[in-house]
């Protein structure tokens, strides 16, 4: 064969290492719209476009990205599975996952006997006196040697009701997929012994508070009495839960609900049962006491918007009455008829009176709010017929939000609201007003 032709290549036995496999095409455009984060690196790892244009394009695939971002949110908040929290401050909203919302299917029935003749006893809103004092069993607090041991747990639906406790069950208000729900479960094992559903899924306009009831059902003599967040007032028989009687507080008044829902937990005083009916609208009368028994109403009182707050019995200046916190002030009600007795200005932004007012003694009585309120004690004074009230002192030390502060041996306890982010517990010398520690 001729000398000159080509020498046919030789393969060699061990390539170069440093070769890169190669990789799959990946479309940039079907990757920006599966994936903007993933369209952005692939743009800026193309080294064949410019910086200008590969600066426009990131700019471009950022707005995209808010975009599918709102459309993801849109659809779980549309499938119920996270929701926008905006507490009232600070800039975006926060996104949290959401519990499944309960449903009567789901609820697990009980199994054990249901002790009756128990003595734990927790009738309502804050106690039987709604002053925050707990009076029955003592509670170990030898925690370090003995700790307190979980006997059940139970999921509820959402809402700000607490419990009540009475004859061996737990009552609240939640909110279920198909309404409102009166609920009793036994105490013994956490399980449901009898439920009640009614249309209402209140959630304020701004999303603030969530969905659900606000108040504490209250317990009287083997009757329950549930007020729903849209007005519905509801009286139980506490040990079937078979309904005895029901209305709708804000539509027989004819009275607005509050922007925030309604909050009263219903007031027993003898035969009377008492609710705040939210603002004035076409009716005025937004104090009402109806005969416990019957549904029937007793006596109606024009006293203005109310607020979040819930009525109180009590006996100032010799005199038993009703103490009630409106959206601008405090003042005191006859029981028998509803007529006012006394009132002191107190206004907060919004309207917002949440906490409920400690009676002092036989004549003081101690507010407190927040939204850079502050706090006060008031005496109640009485000559002949007539009633007055005095400020005794006043300062911003215990600005009382949402929790209540509580009395005990002369000292008010309670959580001073800071800011929109923060409270810190504070001690007052009742008497006084003097910070004792912080």
């Amino acid at each position: 064969m001729s000398d000159d032709l080509p020498e046919e290549p030789v393969a060699e036995e061990n390539p170069p290492e440093n070769i890169a496999a190669p990789t799959p095409d990946i479309s940039p455009r079907l990757a920006c719209y599966l994936c903007p984060p993933i369209g952005i690196w692939l743009l800026w790892h193309n080294h064949q476009s410019s910086m200008a244009k590969n600066i426009l394009s990131s700019i471009g695939l950022l707005v995209y990205t808010i975009l599918y971002i709102g459309f993801g949110v849109f659809l779980l908040k549309a499938a119920g599975k996270v929701a926008i929290d905006w507490p009232g401050y600070g800039w975006p909203p926060q996104l949290t996952w959401v519990a499944p919302t309960p449903s009567a299917a789901d609820w697990g029935k009980t199994t054990q006997a249901i002790d009756s003749n128990a003595s734990a006893l927790w009738a309502g809103f804050r106690g039987s006196n709604r002053e925050g004092h707990y009076t029955g069993q003592s509670i170990r607090t030898d925690w370090d040697q003995s700790p307190p041991r979980q006997i059940w747990k139970t999921p509820v639906g959402s809402g700000h009701s607490s419990m009540t406790v009475a004859q061996g069950l737990v009552f609240t208000l939640e909110q279920w997929k198909e309404g409102e729900a009166v609920t009793a479960y036994n105490a013994a094992d956490g399980q449901g012994v009898w439920q009640h559903v009614h249309d209402g899924a209140f959630n304020d306009n701004y999303g603030m508070g969530g969905k659900g009831p606000r108040s504490t059902p209250t317990w009287d003599e083997g009757r329950l009495y549930a007020l729903g967040a849209e007005g519905h007032l509801g009286c139980h028989d506490a040990a079937t839960g078979e309904m005895l009687w029901e209305k709708n507080i804000l539509e027989e008044n004819e009275t607005r609900n509050l922007q925030f829902g309604t909050c009263t937990s219903p007031l027993v005083v003898k035969e009377k049962l008492i609710v705040t009916a939210g603002a004035k609208a076409r009716g005025r009368n937004t104090v009402i006491a109806y005969n416990k028994m019957t549904g029937e109403v007793i006596w109606k009182g024009a006293h203005g918007t109310q607020a979040y707050m819930s009525p109180m019995l009590a006996t100032l200046a010799g005199r038993k009455q009703l103490i009630i916190t409106a959206g601008r002030e405090l003042m005191g009600l006859s029981v028998e008829d509803g007529t006012l007795l006394w009132s002191h200005r107190w206004t907060v932004s919004y309207d917002n009176n949440i906490a409920q007012p400690i009676v002092i003694g036989d004549d003081q009585v101690f507010i407190s709010a927040g939204y850079n309120k502050g706090c006060a004690l008031l005496q109640i004074t009485k000559e002949g017929d007539e009633f007055g009230v005095k400020e005794l002192w006043k300062n911003d030390h215990l600005k009382n939000k949402f929790t209540s502060s509580v009395l005990h041996e002369g000292h008010l306890y309670g959580l001073d609201d800071q800011d929109d982010k923060q409270a810190v517990l504070v001690c007052l010398e009742a008497a006084t007003g003097s910070e004792k520690w912080r």
